[in-house]
């Protein structure tokens, strides 16, 4: 009986030969599983010896108790082996799924920087926008102030430059008739005597009318020159307005605006960048991905028969010892082993590798990504433009990549930069230094 029982344990010492020569690398393993281990081939090598021994030794004696020892040794080596190369594969997969999952659409930290930095820049200017408006301001108001003193100036002025006329004569007395300021030469006057009248008389007459009109022409003249001066005070104010503070607002206005398109460039050029390097990333890590399954999968296949396989040389050894360990009928325990289907992903679930599905792929229109908001957008502009100083307003968006959204509601609006009145100094079409 133990002559018998030899080829079975020349079958198992040979087989351990093979297993000294086996490949110990993972890569090689995942790279040629056919290769790994013991081969589906000397597992059935064993299963047949088995069968051909029971076919012979149907009464197993003790003899072959050292041939199922090192058995029982060899298939616990071969199951570990089987389950490090499983455990490899799914974690070949695990690792590079994870790194598909982790190819995402956003904004790198640099971009994230620079967008921060332009808002801020973009603000400041903003501040000073508001402060050279302020003094635009306060300059206009100046001038609606002296406006007001040149037209009360001119209020006096207007009535006396448009002829009137005369309330009355002034009358010498006593009063003259018609003709006598003739000489009358029936009687003897004395030198200074004309007509009826001495001669005084008649020129303090034409004094008086001399005089009014003189008077008339001193208030015009007064008044006229008075509201000259105020227009003229009027006018320098006005100009310096516009020469000074005008000037300095609308420069640093056309500033914040160019602060603005730099922040709304720098955000679709951001945004488009990192929508490339996002497609470049997933596409290549998905083709990595379904590599390492496609392998995984192709190892799986040898590994799970060569399970399989153990898993029926287990059932026959079980067959065997108890057959010599408590008289068990052997026959019918190998014959219940052949009938037997056996699923090793049932007895032992790491054999059967976790597949992931490919993560959904993200949206990429190169206009912005997660994190981030679409310049132009109503977001947009409660991200950047809220709360704008005072007299200051944000621009339409004119990047590439903008969208016309619907403006946010707590965006300060500009106030009107100009003279609060109508500031009419015109009496006459002749004055010619009038403001109109």
């Amino acid at each position: 009986m133990k002559q018998n029982s030899m080829p079975l344990l020349v079958l198992v010492l040979g087989l351990f030969g093979a297993w000294a020569r086996k490949p110990n690398d993972q890569q090689e393993l995942l790279a040629a599983p056919a290769d790994a281990g013991l081969s589906g081939d000397s597992i059935a090598q064993i299963e047949r010896s088995l069968l051909n021994l029971a076919q012979e030794q149907r009464n197993p004696d003790s003899s072959t108790l050292e041939s199922i020892a090192l058995i029982d040794s060899f298939i616990a080596n071969m199951k570990q082996d089987i389950l490090d190369r499983a455990n490899s594969s799914q974690l070949a997969v695990s690792r590079s799924f994870q790194n598909l999952v982790n190819c995402k659409l956003n904004l790198t930290l640099e971009t994230r920087e620079n967008l921060s930095t332009l808002s801020a820049i973009h603000r400041e200017c903003s501040a000073e926008e508001s402060q050279l408006a302020t003094n635009y301001k306060t300059c206009t108001d100046n001038c609606d102030t002296r406006c007001a003193t040149a037209q009360a100036s001119c209020g006096l002025y207007c009535p006396v430059n448009t002829p009137q006329p005369m309330p009355g004569n002034p009358v010498p007395s006593p009063t003259p008739s018609p003709t006598s300021c003739w000489y009358d030469t029936s009687q003897v006057k004395d030198d200074n005597a004309v007509g009826l009248y001495h001669e005084w008389e008649a020129n303090q007459y034409y004094q008086k009318w001399e005089d009014n009109f003189q008077a008339l022409y001193d208030e015009w003249k007064t008044k006229r020159d008075t509201c000259k001066d105020r227009v003229d005070e009027l006018s320098s104010c006005w100009t310096n307005c516009a020469s000074v503070h005008a000037n300095a607002y609308e420069r640093k206005k056309q500033e914040c605006t160019e602060h603005q398109y730099d922040l709304e460039t720098a955000a679709c050029f951001g945004a488009s960048r990192s929508c490339y390097a996002y497609q470049s990333c997933h596409a290549s890590l998905v083709n990595i991905y379904l590599g390492d399954v496609a392998s995984a999968n192709a190892s799986q296949s040898v590994w799970y028969d060569e399970y399989r396989g153990i898993m029926r040389v287990e059932c026959l050894l079980d067959a065997f010892n108890a057959s010599i360990i408590s008289g068990a009928s052997l026959t019918s325990a190998l014959d219940a082993c052949q009938a037997r289907t056996f699923q090793p992903c049932t007895a032992v679930p790491r054999l059967c590798l976790q597949i992931y599905p490919l993560p959904e792929t993200e949206q990429c229109n190169t206009t912005f990504v997660n994190g981030s908001v679409q310049p132009g957008s109503a977001e947009w502009i409660q991200t950047h433009y809220s709360n704008m100083p005072s007299k200051t307003t944000y621009e339409e968006c004119g990047a590439q990549c903008c969208v016309h959204g619907p403006p946010a509601t707590t965006i300060t609006t500009t106030t009107a930069l100009a003279p609060s009145s109508n500031c009419s100094l015109c009496c006459s079409s002749t004055d010619d230094w009038c403001v109109r």
